[in-house]
């Protein structure tokens, strides 16, 4: 029967992480005699591309998907299937992508009693606006 041979190595099991703008390129050795046709679906989607951003690629033994500049809406599941005439073999991997944050919306804060803060160089009677930026490990959102 076909087999995929799969290795995401250490950590959360057959979850790749991904900085957004990065290449992804998963690329799975396939086994079996008569040699099996790959199918890669990204949820219920049946993957066909041949070229593009988001493609497959498929030789004799090795099956590969590529993204090109991952971006947030590439997260999901990804399944790679194969099959032939002895039989088929299945795996799922989880594409997780990180990027800076959302710019924060609808603030709604208590104001701490006790904690101060005080301006300066600033000239009296000029009005000021404050901007509240989200970070992580990423970046500083916009």
């Amino acid at each position: 029967p076909p087999k995929i041979h799969l290795d995401t190595g250490t950590g959360n099991k057959n979850t790749i992480v991904v900085v957004a703008g990065n290449r992804l390129r998963l690329d799975v050795e396939i086994t079996g005699e008569p040699a099996p046709i790959a199918c890669w679906k990204r949820g219920n989607v049946e993957m066909t591309e041949t070229e593009g951003r988001v493609r497959v690629e498929t030789r004799k033994t090795l099956s590969s998907f590529v993204i090109e500049g991952a971006v947030r809406a590439d997260e999901g599941k990804c399944s790679i299937v194969v099959t032939n005439a002895a039989g088929e073999d299945k795996a799922e991997v989880y594409i997780k992508i990180i990027d800076i944050p959302d710019g924060p919306e609808n603030l709604n804060f208590d104001v701490l009693e006790g904690t101060t803060y005080e301006a300066k160089k600033m000239i009296e009677g000029v009005l000021y606006e404050m901007r509240v930026f989200a970070v992580n490990g990423i970046g500083v959102s916009q």
